[in-house]
C-alpha cells in the first residue's frame, strides 16, 4: 500500500513537468521480485521470441479442378476451397510470408494451405 501510495503522489509530477528522472528515486525502497512470492533466479526460462519458428505459408491447388496438396516437407495447415489468407504470426511461429492467398475458387476440389518451416 505504501508504494501505491508513494506511486500516486508522485505521478502528478512527473506529469506536470515530463522529468522522469526522479520518478523512482526512493521509491522503491529495496523491494524485490522475492517479497511478492515470484523468484528472481534459478529458473530455466526462454525468451519470447528466441523459441519462435520462422515460416512460409503457401496455397497449393489450381482452380476451378483443385486438388491441393503439400509438396514433401511441408505440413498442411487447413484445407478450404478458397484461399483464406495465411495464419497469423504466434507464440510459436513468425509467419513470413504468406503465398497465393488471393486465388479464385475451386469449383470441385480443396486446395490446401501448407507452411514450412525452419
Amino acid at each position: 500500500m505504501q508504494i501505491i501510495s508513494a506511486l500516486l503522489l508522485a505521478l502528478p509530477a512527473v506529469l506536470a513537468t515530463g522529468d522522469y528522472s526522479s520518478y523512482n528515486q526512493g521509491q522503491d525502497q529495496g523491494y524485490s521480485t522475492e517479497q511478492y512470492g515470484a523468484p528472481s533466479q534459478g529458473y530455466n526460462t526462454e525468451s519470447y521470441q528466441g523459441g519462435q519458428k520462422h515460416c512460409i505459408q503457401e496455397w497449393f491447388g489450381t482452380a476451378p479442378w483443385c486438388s491441393g496438396t503439400c509438396p514433401e516437407g511441408w505440413h498442411l495447415v487447413k484445407t478450404a476451397d478458397k484461399p483464406e489468407g495465411c495464419e497469423q504470426s504466434n507464440y510459436s511461429k513468425i509467419v513470413q510470408s504468406c503465398e497465393f492467398s488471393d486465388g479464385k475458387k475451386c469449383w470441385k476440389g480443396i486446395k490446401a494451405l501448407c507452411e514450412k518451416c525452419y
